[in-house]
């Protein structure tokens, strides 16, 4: 949409909303360009008049077409199609119509002439006599409950999620700020994940009819947990898990949010036809977690912290620490009619060599969050597991990719095939630092691929192995053959080969130490800051910080001239 038809609709937006604050009409709010989720994939129309927006109760929809009229009455019908509606209204250059969408066609039911003035007033009388028009159909015109598409109940969920999200990142906050120690998490994330796991345990109950009746909103959270113990296999051990730093009890806004979606899908018999269910949640699914976001090896059958749900025919064993994967897998696995794997919600740390599951392995060692101090002793005796020969020194300033590492080498199976993405920090890891001399000693790296800021290595355990690595800087090019005889060597040809010329700079890093640290210890930030700017004395002073704002400059040349406008509004430009 062009900027002057975007902002033509946010003022007839405006507009709307004023309508609908001071007359007599069955909408409440309407909407500008909201995202909506269409057979055509992911719309924004420039008006959506809601009756009931939770409810997904929309009243109509108006598009502002460019140019082609045909490709925006399809659009049209996609957003009709989605929000549960059978018209729509087109704002054209000349005329606004309504049309109906049909089984066969699309036809016009009323046309609002366009004269050829410009002037706020008519524009805004043309709307309230469009709004007018269109409380009849926005009350008889709704699609039948059995006739409702699976984007439709898409579109619920979506709203539901959104309109419960912001209490329950609240109340993670309060939480962490409760338990600051150790707490090393991004809230917003943590927040956004635990209340889409909230919804598929409310959609998973729901579908296999394990709530009571009646239910109270204070309760759901408690009621859901109790109900999916006893879902089928594997649904009762997957769909129950939760973080570490959750909340104790559910927020009153989000527990009253999901409260009111169960309600209307009950309403609507979201269950019935089963294949209008399962669409649903195959389409809510693919939004959360895009399919291009595992690249694993052929066969692969144990899986380490992967970044979306697994479709790997074969799976074994799947380990991860968020809960929301492990539920979304097990159940994009069950509407593919795949085989369930074991689940695993824990510690990469925790595997032992002989709790490790034998098999292809792929696995996701990318977070770059120091070790805490509190986790230095634990991480050094999980390290004495793998490693038991060796005595490593655990520093806090140090990722928690290294030492995961470390470990899942340490715990590997001999001749086992491992596929591992890092970050390509990796090479910025100094030559004497232990964890190249165990890739030299104990494996055989068959391959390193630069993709994106990763690095993924194919390797398998096979001691004092002198075959050549593959090298590639691009995996859709031929990669050169290095041969891994000396760490320091290795490491510098590495760096040529992955055309990494700013990490190969000569400067070496201590003995023992990565490059990717906190970027301060947090007390020392703080005192430096307080340093700078001094202590603020709140709450008179707590807009201290705008003493000194950032200046701008702007020069004019005249003589300035009227390039276009738009209700009252002028662009211009100098000379």
């Amino acid at each position: 949409m062009s900027p002057h038809l975007e902002q033509f609709a946010r003022q007839l937006k405006s507009w709307a909303q004023d309508i609908i604050d001071h007359g007599r009409t069955p909408f409440r709010r309407v909407d500008c360009l909201p995202a909506i989720v269409t057979e055509a994939g992911v719309v924004r129309p420039p008006l959506i008049f809601w009756i009931n927006r939770q409810s997904m109760m929309a009243g109509g929809i108006v598009l502002l077409p460019d140019n082609n009229l045909a490709n925006e009455l399809e659009r049209g019908r996609h957003c009709a199609e989605a929000l549960g509606l059978g018209h729509f209204v087109t704002w054209e250059t000349e005329r606004v119509r309504l049309w109906r969408t049909g089984t066969d066609a699309i036809s016009e039911e009323k046309c609002f002439l366009l004269p050829g003035t410009d002037h706020p007033d008519f524009f805004r009388h043309l709307l309230r006599d469009l709004i007018d028009a269109l409380k009849i159909p926005a009350v008889t015109g709704a699609v039948p409950q059995g006739q409702l598409s699976h984007h439709y109940f898409h579109n619920l969920f979506n709203i539901a999620e959104e309109l419960a999200l912001p209490a329950l990142t609240d109340a993670f906050r309060s939480q962490r700020a409760e338990e600051l120690e150790g707490m090393a998490f991004d809230v917003d994330q943590r927040a956004l994940e635990a209340n889409r796991l909230l919804l598929l345990q409310l959609l998973t109950a729901l579908r296999f009819g394990l709530l009571p009746d009646p239910l109270l909103p204070e309760d759901l959270g408690e009621v859901i947990t109790t109900a999916l113990k006893h879902a089928p296999e594997p649904f009762n051990t997957s769909l129950i898990n939760r973080w570490d730093a959750a909340p104790l009890s559910l927020p009153n806004e989000t527990a009253v949010c999901y409260h009111h979606l169960l309600l209307r899908l009950q309403q609507l018999r979201w269950t019935t036809p089963a294949q209008r269910m399962k669409q649903s949640l195959v389409n809510l699914l693919a939004l959360w977690y895009p399919k291009n976001g595992n690249s694993q090896m052929e066969n692969v059958e144990v899986l380490l912290y992967p970044r979306t749900p697994a479709t790997a025919p074969n799976l074994r064993a799947v380990l991860s620490d968020s809960p929301l994967l492990l539920a979304v897998t097990a159940i994009a696995r069950e509407l593919a009619g795949l085989p369930q794997p074991v689940f695993c919600y824990d510690s990469l740390m925790s595997l032992t060599p002989e709790t490790i599951w034998p098999g292809n392995l792929s696995a996701w060692l990318l977070s770059p969050i120091p070790v805490s101090r509190n986790e230095r002793a634990r991480f050094g005796a999980r390290l004495r597991t793998s490693w038991p020969h060796r005595n490593f020194k655990v520093l806090t300033d140090q990722p928690r990719w290294k030492w995961q590492l470390i470990h899942l080498l340490g715990i590997s199976q001999p001749h086992q095939r491992l596929q591992i993405q890092c970050p390509v920090a990796l090479v910025e890891i100094a030559a004497d630092d232990p964890l190249w001399t165990l890739l030299c000693e104990h494996f055989h790296l068959r391959e390193i691929v630069k993709i994106g800021h990763n690095l993924c290595l194919l390797l398998s355990r096979s001691p004092l192995n002198t075959k050549p690595t593959l090298i590639k800087a691009d995996p859709d090019k031929p990669g050169e053959p290095l041969v891994f005889t000396e760490p320091e060597q290795f490491r510098r040809h590495l760096i040529n080969a992955l055309q990494l010329p700013a990490l190969g700079s000569g400067k070496e890093i201590p003995t023992g130490k990565a490059t990717i640290h906190a970027s301060k210890n947090v007390k020392q930030h703080i005192i430096e800051q307080l340093q700078i700017h001094g202590v603020p004395n709140f709450p008179d002073q707590y807009l201290y910080f705008l003493d000194h704002p950032d200046m701008l400059s702007y020069a004019i040349t005249p003589p300035l001239r009227v390039v276009s406008r738009l209700l009252g509004q002028f662009d211009m430009v100098d000379g």
